[in-house]
């Protein structure tokens, strides 16, 4: 509830500018998009989750300027605690000159036995559930840089003790793409760090990716991602190679 009111405010706050919007984007319709991604390991934000492939499949309804949907991933191991399942929700809404606020319910759970309550969302229950609010970025043609800034304000408690938590957690993201090759900077604190006594923010996601579209036939192409993250806090380097379909 907490995250579709504060989406609802946004909407009202810059209603008055996505009425300058052009009357092609006002009369756009509803469209639903699906598509799923399987990734050797799934890498987030400076850190590899789980230890095997991983199958991440979303969907997505867009309208005029608002977006709503779930993404998911799932690792490909049957060992206990191993296959982290994760399904998350995520409502944006863009904004004129290349800005876009998101936010981001993230519900991870120990297995495939242990999945929680999803309909508990408070944390003093043992919810597993993490809500992060997302401001983006994304330059013109001539100067394509991307920013991401992501605060999570609600949530089990980031802590020494209990550093799996996220909430009260900064991270921070410049990318910029060179053709098909995008570079990546990203930093954190508390959650994204290992300095578990202090909240220093650091350097967490240094690397770049790349895509390349693997022609199958003159009607369909194969989109293959391959990416190499160094973590300069943990000194710990990740590479993946995925597939979208």
């Amino acid at each position: 509830m907490k995250a579709i009111v504060i989406v609802a405010s946004v909407i009202l706050m810059v209603r008055p500018l996505a009425n300058a919007q052009t009357d092609s984007t006002k009369k756009s319709t509803i469209d639903f998009t699906t598509n799923v991604d399987l990734y050797s390991r799934y890498l987030w934000r400076g850190m590899q989750n789980g230890n095997s492939p991983a199958i991440q499949p979303t969907i997505k309804l867009t309208y005029k300027n608002f977006s709503f949907g779930a993404w998911g991933s799932v690792q490909a191991s049957d060992k206990d605690a191993t296959s982290l399942p994760e399904t998350d929700l995520f409502a944006t809404y863009t904004l004129p000159f290349g800005f876009s606020i998101t936010v981001n319910d993230y519900f991870v759970s120990a297995d495939e036995s242990h999945y929680g309550d999803y309909l508990e969302y408070n944390p003093d229950k043992g919810s597993y559930h993490q809500i992060e609010g997302c401001l983006g970025y994304t330059g013109p043609t001539k100067f394509p840089i991307s920013v991401l800034i992501g605060y999570t304000f609600h949530g089990a408690e980031w802590s020494s003790t209990s550093s799996a938590n996220m909430n009260k957690s900064i991270y921070a993201e410049l990318s910029y793409p060179i053709k098909n090759l995008t570079l990546i900077v990203g930093g954190g604190n508390k959650y994204y760090t290992t300095t578990k006594a202090k909240e220093d923010f650091t350097a967490v996601n240094v690397g770049a990716k790349i895509v390349k579209s693997l022609v199958i036939t003159d009607k369909f192409t194969l989109p293959i991602t391959g990416q190499i993250m160094l973590n300069p806090n943990t000194k710990c380097m990740y590479y993946t190679v995925g597939f979208s379909f």
